[in-house]
């Protein structure tokens, strides 16, 4: 939430900052046309040529809003239409894990855009040798997969694995992607191969934080279990705690 605030009154500010410097970049060029035609009018004055800009302002704004918000109300429409719908019985296990129905729907599009991502990796992958024995050896898929299913079963857990999600995964796929438009210049200089070598190296590197991350996710599950049989036992040397 505060990461949120904070781009959001970010973003606040970058808009009156750019707002302001149209209002002053539309006042000086009415200023300057109005003084090399020679007209000298009310009309004119500082204050109706700032009114002026103000409106200019407020209609392209307004215009600029206009299309982000059809481009977004686009693109959810996709992501929904691909999205399954909420049965009851995932609605009552969203709920028993806490999740409120806001939670629930931003939890449901995070997952769907993450398993096409994960589709995306799989299919890149399979283009390029060199990426297929990354993935053979640190068995990319599998985990991804596997990551993929886990955090599906554990909502609540969503903020563990922001790193995995927001980062890592979105990196792997735009990479791998890379490497394959790279990949297929012929012939390859040095440079290239440079590239290439470079390129292969982090992917590697990216596979395996993100196995290691997969470890860190079940090594809480361990922990807890731990932590229960640990409780549970105490309660079996002390019967009265069990009541």
């Amino acid at each position: 939430m505060n990461r949120f605030f904070n781009n959001k009154f970010a973003r606040l500010i970058g808009i009156f900052i750019v707002v302001m410097m149209i209002i002053t970049m539309v006042e000086d060029v009415v200023e300057d046309t109005v003084e090399g035609f020679g007209y000298y009018h009310p009309l004119y004055s500082a204050d109706i040529i700032k009114t002026m800009g103000v409106i200019i302002v407020i209609l392209v704004g307004m215009i600029i809003a206009g299309t982000i918000y059809i481009y977004r109300r686009k693109n959810s429409s996709k992501t929904a239409e691909k999205m399954p719908p909420l049965t009851t019985e995932k609605q009552a296990f969203y709920q028993a894990k806490g999740l409120t129905k806001e939670d629930m729907a931003f939890f449901r599009h995070t997952m769907q855009t993450t398993k096409e991502t994960i589709q995306h990796i799989d299919t890149t992958m399979e283009k390029a040798s060199k990426l297929q024995a990354i993935e053979k050896r640190n068995r990319t898929i599998t985990t991804l997969k596997a990551f993929f299913q886990d955090i599906t079963t554990q909502p609540e857990r969503l903020h563990e694995v922001d790193q995995f999600l927001y980062v890592h995964l979105p990196a792997l796929d735009d990479l791998t992607q890379k490497y394959i438009k790279v990949d297929a210049h012929k012939p390859k200089s040095k440079a290239t191969l440079d590239i290439l070598h470079k390129s292969a190296e982090t992917i590697d590197m990216i596979c395996q934080k993100i196995n290691d991350e997969y470890e860190t996710f079940h090594q809480g599950n361990v922990n807890h279990l731990t932590t229960t049989i640990e409780l549970t036992e105490d309660s079996l040397d002390n019967p009265s705690n069990l009541f």
